[in-house]
Parts: C-alpha cells; structure tokens; sequence
C-alpha cells in the first residue's frame, strides 16, 4: 500500500522548505482485514521507535540526497464531546454497539455519569481499548457541556507505550435521542468531533525518500545479529552510587539508621525481605495510566501497605530513623535505580521515583454527646464528653483538644491536626483529621505514622447511629503513601534496596542548622526598602537606635528560643516559629516611649513583606534560600480577658504605679451595670497612658452572677503596646470567689501580643534583622 498509494508531498504551512507526506489520512484507510490487532501494534510500535531514534527512511545514493525522517506527533484518537442535559448517544465500536440514555435532566449530575459510562466502555469489548476522559470544568454554554476523551489501543510492552488505536475499532458517537442542539445567540449543537494521528514523512528541499523503511517494515535489519541490551528486571551491572549522584545528598540520613542497630536489624531483616518477596499476597500492585498524548505510560505502586505486614518488634525510634530515609529519598525526587538500568530492548534508563505523603486521612463524623474509643498500637484511649454543648459551632472543640492531649502522651507521639469541620442541618459534625508521625528535628519535616500507630476510631457511645434520616457517627481511615513510580516500566529500585540496606559509603557531615550570608548586601529592590523611613526614623532617636543595636541585637544573638512547630500540609512540611515576645518583654531593652514606638512602627513595617535573612543564605537542607518572615503585627494586640463580680474591688499595675479600683458597699448596681462601670474605668485610666483598649461585653453568667470583659490593648497608632505598659490585675476586695465559696475566681487572663520569627522546612535565619536593628540599611561593619 505504501509503494502504490503514498500522498503526494505538501509543504509544511509554518516552514515551506519542509515537505511532508501525511501517512495519518493512510493508514486510516487501511481495511480492517488488511491487517491484525497484533500486526498493528506491532507495526505502530516499529514506527514510534523510528521516530524516537531519529532514524533516517531513505538510502543515501543520489548525489542530491537530503535525509528524510518520520515524525509520529500524538498518537490518540481525540474526541470532542457536546452534549445536553438529556442527549442520548449511540456509540459503535467495531461492530458492537453501545446506547446511552441519561436519567437526570441536570448537566451536573448526567455529565460526570455520561463519562464514567464511556471509561467502562474499555472493559465491555473483547479486545484492548484505553479510554482516558478528560475532567469537565463546569463551564455550561448554551446549556451544553463539552469535554474530550482520547482513546489509545493496547500496551505495548517492547516500547513501554500505549499504542494507536486500530482503525477498524476507532469508535463512532453519534446522537440518538433527546436534545441534538441549544442556545440563541450562541447556538451548539451536541456531537462529536475527533482528530486522529499525526504522523508525517518529511525531508527539507526535496520529497521525503522513504526506500529505506519499506525495507524495514518488508524485511527489518536483514538478520544482522546485534548484542541484546539489558532487560529492565536485571540487578545492575555495576551497583556503584557514583561520587556526583543526588542521593549523596541523605548520605547522613542514611548513616543515622546504620548507626542504630534496631534500625539496621528492621531494614535488612524484615522491610527488604518484604520489597523483595516473590509472595504473590506481597506484590504491590502496579497501576498503569497514560501521562501523554502519545502513549506514553506511567506505572505506580504504593509501597506503604507492606510496612503494615512488617512482623518484627521494633522501636519508635528506628521507625523514625527509617521513616526519615525515606522522606530524604522522596523529597529530592531522587532516581531510586542505578543509572544502567534501561528499558526492556532500549538503551534508554527511565528514572524510578518515590513520592511520600506521609499523613493518615481521617474523615470523622460526630454529634454532641458521641462517644469514641481510638485504639493505638493495641492500647485503646476513651472519650466521653463531660459536658454536651447545646451550641452546634463548639462542641466538637473538647474532642479536639483531647485528641491533641493524647497525641502528646509519651506511648502515642503522633500529631492531630483538625484541617476543617463542615456543620450539618441534621446536627452533625464532620472533622477532617491529618495525623502525623514523630517530628524530625534534623530534617525540619513530620514523619510518615509508624503502621502499628495508625488510629482506629470507633463510636461507642452517645448518638452513634440513630435511623435511616440521619448519618451514622464513624470515622474513615485513609492510609500514608508511599507511592513508587515510573514511565514505560515497572519500577525498579534496586539502588533504593541498596540504600536502606548498607547505606552511602563516605557519609557527608550533618548540614548546619546556621548558615551565614557572605555579601550582606541589601539589593535596591529588596522589599525590606519600603520600610526606609520607618528604619531612619529609629535611626534617628537615640533611645531607639540604641536600644535595638546594643541591648536587643547582643540578646536576639545569644537568646535560648523556643521553638514550636505545626505541619503545613498533608506532606508533613513543617511551619517553624521562634517566639519573640520573650525575647521582647524582657526588662529595660527600651528606655523611652518614643523609642519603643518607633522600633514598634519599624517592626511592624517589616511584618509586612520583609524578608529578614539575605538572599544568598540557603538551606543546608534543600539547596535552595527559605524566607524568614515577622508574622504580620499590624493592630496586633493585648488580650485580656477579666471575669469580675458586682462588689469586686480591683488593683491594676501599670509602669509601676498601682491603680485602685473600688464599689462602695451602698452601691447595689446589677452586674451588668456594675461590670460597665468597671469597664469604662479600665479604658479611661490606660488612655492616660496612650494605649487603646477596645472594650468588649459584659458576658452574664447566668450560674455564677459573673460578668466577663474582654479587651485588646495597642500602643500609639495601632502599633504594639510598649512591654512595662502591660497590666497586671489583682482581684483585691469583694467577692472574688474560689476557695469555699463554689464560684469562679475572679481574675484577668493576660495575653502578650503575639510575634513569632517564622520559616518553613528550617529554623528561622534572621541575620539580615540582625543588620537592619544594628545598622539600618547601611553596610554592615
């Protein structure tokens, strides 16, 4: 057919000088007699590997000769889908026929079910079909919907592609019922479109000479014999991790494990029997998809279910130390296999790639007063409400607080995060819980759960099931993955075997948790430059340039920080702070007004976008620069909040000077009044000291006649309240309560504003603050 029926060249329409002979509109006239399944997807396949190879298609024996090449473009069979609401669609494949007639008149509902039904047309014909349906976006015109579905033929185990789809079975869709067309100004009508394949014979100058691959598609090489290339499946030749491979990167990961013996023991005597056993109820399953419009396929297996068949006794701590490998390994998408690996008769090596998320998914559903057992590592840990809330925004925040408390108990040390909560009309809560394993101070990062941690949750109690109109209280349980992958074949990971087993031969140092810029250089567009006259202002103050270079700048250095740290995401990225209210509340660092305002104003400036660590400063841990921020202090305030009686006298201490606040024994006020008048009291005596109070309630409490005030103190210009201006209460006289007296005590809860250095997957680096507090925007000295 090729000899006698080749299409005439036509030049390319962006580059005349290339002339083209589409095969495409060919071989889709091929009959289906004319040519079996297998012949096809041999024949394709052949094809593809010419291509990819850059294969020239023509003999060299004219004296004019130009090479001449074959482009095989995307391979799918494309579709363009539009339907209606009620559309009903005969689709035919080969010589067997399929009808859809939707059951709802809402796109919403008949689009998502019209392409599930073409996905399962793949497993409703005798012969291989891949569908692949792409996601509808929602967009509705003229009351239709449009989406694509690409149709591909079987997997071609030699080339590690899906093939092209023989033409005899390229399906046919056509209308047969219902809605055939819609809309006024912009009418559609519902059809479908397709393009097919895209392969061209070309050549520049000259029309394509192709002698050479009807000789190869009639007789292949000609029986020349050539060296067979290593198989996909065989170990490495050489089994060397050479000096420059990326890995080298978790050489000191991977020595904290060797150095462990309980680590090195649950590695190489129970996880590496278990990756490598031939055990068919052992194999991680392989799931196959197309990652392009030319075939290509991605394989994927999850490794995780075989850690929970791990069947040795181990610590909590070589579990870590394992589970510490492995996020090393996955978060550099590092190549698990040894470069000369190829693919099966290729000499082309397909990296294999361990992709970790390492949280369980818990979805939660719970009433007021459902009660739970969450079992552990065999132990079983029971809550029970103490108190049902008749409010359905509050009541699930106790069972929060209790499954932060039990993740802190020695024996359990996992992290519960609480990520939403969606309210029902019928009095149902849903929690959306991440859990996460140890937290890894070395790598910045939460931990994959250790298998034998996974919580089971189990309603025992309280409303659980209570009928038919009413969903049952129960939690879902998602596992970790540890998913490992690759493209045109199963995935090898020989060198990752290698790895947990042995190791990296000489282990680079433990990076350094401090990094120091070498230029110290504030660029012209740093963000750090909108706060210029802020910075100059402090400059400009004696107290406050004083204040911060030569008492704040010395402490921040040698400060013992806390550190507290939260997971990000569902990958265990941790958001690390370093609290700097202490560090700040420290005595006589300012010693001015004026010159805590101005340092205040400053800061807050910088809160907003600066960066405080220099550019060229980069994680020892990923290579790269992390940003250091402020969190964002703006309007950031005291929190106070005071509970008081009618007749309760009050002492409040401010810059040193006591402030006294009493009733008179005569004055029989309600409480509320009472508790207004105390109120305005409080905001009257802290204005004289130029701080804001923003007053709110009385709250009553109807059981104990207490009122509850709540207030948020700011300095000058929403700016932060100067340290020594900080009140302190004392409940002094009246009725204060506690004791025998069965009430609550009186008493004022007073919270700091909160200010936090912040950064992500390090401890925070903060040596260009350092400069700005010392030297403003100068060079450094």
């Amino acid at each position: 057919m090729f000899r006698v029926a080749t299409p005439p060249a036509k030049a390319n329409t962006s580059d005349p000088r290339r002339l083209e002979i589409d095969l495409a509109s060919l071989l889709r006239s091929i009959p289906s007699s004319a040519i079996s399944t297998s012949a096809w997807h041999a024949f394709t396949a052949e094809m593809i590997c010419l291509a990819q190879r850059s294969c020239e298609v023509g003999y060299n024996n004219v004296a004019t000769y130009q090479p001449s090449f074959i482009n095989v473009g995307k391979i799918a069979a494309i579709y363009r889908i539009c339907t209606f609401a009620d559309t009903k669609w005969r689709v035919t494949v080969y010589d067997m026929e399929f009808i859809y007639s939707p059951t709802s008149g809402s796109l919403d509902v008949t689009t998502p079910a019209f392409q599930r039904w073409i996905e399962e047309l793949s497993g409703k014909v005798p012969f291989e079909l891949i569908v692949r349906v792409g996601s509808w976006d929602g967009t509705v015109i003229s009351d239709a919907s449009s989406f694509k579905v690409k149709f591909y033929g079987g997997y071609d185990t030699v080339t590690g592609r899906y093939t092209m789809l023989h033409p005899a079975l390229v399906p046919v869709f056509e209308v047969a019922g219902g809605t055939e067309s819609g809309g006024v100004d912009n009418i559609q009508y519902a059809g479908a479109n397709y393009t097919m394949w895209d392969i061209k014979l070309w050549s520049i100058g000259q029309t394509p000479r192709y002698d050479k691959f009807l000789d190869l598609l009639e007789i292949g090489l000609g029986g020349t014999a050539t060296t067979p290339t290593p198989s996909s499946t065989v170990v490495s030749p050489t089994q060397e991790i050479s000096s420059t491979d990326p890995c080298r990167k978790c050489s000191w990961v991977l020595a904290r494990c060797q150095n462990d013996s309980e680590c090195v023991s649950l590695t190489r005597d129970s996880l590496i029997l278990l990756l490598t056993s031939t055990q068919s109820s052992l194999q991680t399953p392989m799931k196959t998809t197309v990652v392009d419009d030319y075939g290509t396929t991605a394989f994927r297996g999850d490794l995780y279910p075989l850690m929970v068949s791990l069947n040795r006794a181990y610590s909590s701590k070589a579990w870590d130390l394992l589970a510490g490998e492995f996020f090393c390994l996955a978060n550099g998408s590092y190549d698990m296999e040894y470069s000369d690996v190829y693919v099966d008769n290729t000499m082309e090596h397909m990296p294999t790639k361990l992709e970790l998320v390492p949280s369980v998914k818990v979805e939660l559903r719970t009433y007021g007063n459902t009660e739970w057992d969450v079992q552990i590592n065999g132990v079983v840990f029971s809550y029970k409400p103490i108190q049902v809330s008749t409010s359905s925004t509050d009541y699930t925040l106790p069972f929060q607080n209790w499954l932060r408390a039990l993740g802190s108990d020695d024996s359990v040390k996992l992290e519960f995060q609480v990520v939403n909560r969606v309210f029902s009309n019928l009095g149902a809560i849903t929690l959306s819980i991440r859990v996460f394993g140890s937290f890894d101070q070395d790598q910045y990062q939460y931990l994959m759960v250790n298998p034998t941690k996974i919580p089971q949750f189990s309603a025992v109690g309280g409303l659980v099931d209570i009928g038919d109109s009413f969903p049952r209280a129960e939690a879902n349980v998602t596992l970790p993955s540890m998913v490992i992958s690759s493209t045109r074949q199963k995935p090898q990971y020989t060198k990752m075997l290698k790895m947990l087993s042995d190791g990296i031969d000489n282990s680079i140092p433990v990076p350094t948790t401090t990094p120091t810029s070498i230029s110290r250089s504030i660029l012209s567009d740093d963000t750090c430059r909108q706060c210029q006259d802020d910075i100059a202002l402090c400059r400009d103050d004696t107290d406050c340039v004083e204040s911060s270079r030569d008492r704040l700048v010395p402490l921040l250095r040698e400060y013992g920080w806390t550190q507290s740290t939260s997971a990000e995401n569902e990958y265990g990225s941790a958001r690390v702070s370093l609290n700097l209210t202490q560090v700040l509340l420290t005595p006589d660092i300012f010693l001015s007004r004026q010159g805590w305002d101005l340092f205040a104003a400053e800061l807050t400036c910088l809160s907003i976008s600066c960066d405080l660590e220099y550019g060229d400063v980069a994680s020892p841990l990923l290579g790269f620069h992390i940003p250091t921020f402020v969190n964002n202090i703006f309007g950031a305030s005291v929190v106070i909040s005071l509970r008081t009686y009618a007749d309760t006298a009050w002492n409040i201490h401010v810059n040193n000077e006591l402030l006294s606040y009493t009733i008179d024994t005569s004055d029989t006020r309600p409480i509320y009044d009472a508790a207004m008048a105390l109120r305005e009291w409080i905001a009257s005596q802290l204005l004289a000291y130029d701080l804001l109070a923003t007053m709110y309630g009385p709250e009553i409490d109807s059981v104990s006649g207490a009122a509850i005030l709540r207030m948020y103190l700011s300095g000058y210009n929403m700016y932060l309240a100067p340290p020594w201006l900080i009140p302190r209460f004392e409940a002094v006289g009246g009725v204060t309560g506690g004791a025998d007296t069965g009430l609550p005590v009186a008493e004022a809860n007073v919270k700091p504003w909160e200010i936090s250095l912040i950064s992500h997957s390090q401890k925070p680096q903060y040596g260009k603050f350092l400069d700005l507090l010392a030297f403003g925007l100068g060079t450094p000295t």
